[in-house]
């Protein structure tokens, strides 16, 4: 895996953790693949368009991605692990989750397939 690809990966993650990007459903639908699925932190299974409706109305705290790294599972498929710290915007209490997503390579563009978020 090149490193300019492991960065670009790393980007695209970090936009999807951006408010204004999860504010807005049109960058969403443009990052999210159709057979996206998430498991998350509470168990809960969402596809895209639950993405689309959930976090447009919750973008949550600003995060940090922490620990980053990319593995390709092929060509087109790229899975990264990291860590995230955020802090909660009604209290300040520091949240830090252990995350992976699956992005791949669809006609010309990166887009996220798989994501799963455990909280530590």
């Amino acid at each position: 895996m090149t490193e300019e690809l492991r960065e670009k990966i790393r980007s695209l993650e970090e936009r999807l953790l951006q408010p204004e990007i999860r504010n807005d459903p049109k960058e969403l639908s443009e990052l999210i693949a159709d057979d996206f699925i998430e498991y998350g932190s509470s168990g809960t299974v969402y596809g895209k368009k639950d993405i689309l409706k959930i976090l447009p109305s919750d973008p949550g705290p600003e995060m940090e991605i922490e620990e980053y790294h990319a593995r390709p599972l092929s060509p087109q498929v790229v899975l990264i692990n990291y860590k995230v710290y955020a802090k909660r915007p009604d209290n300040g209490t520091p949240i830090r989750s252990e995350r992976s997503s699956i992005w791949r390579l669809t006609d010309g563009r990166w887009q996220i397939v798989f994501h799963k978020g455990t909280n530590i």
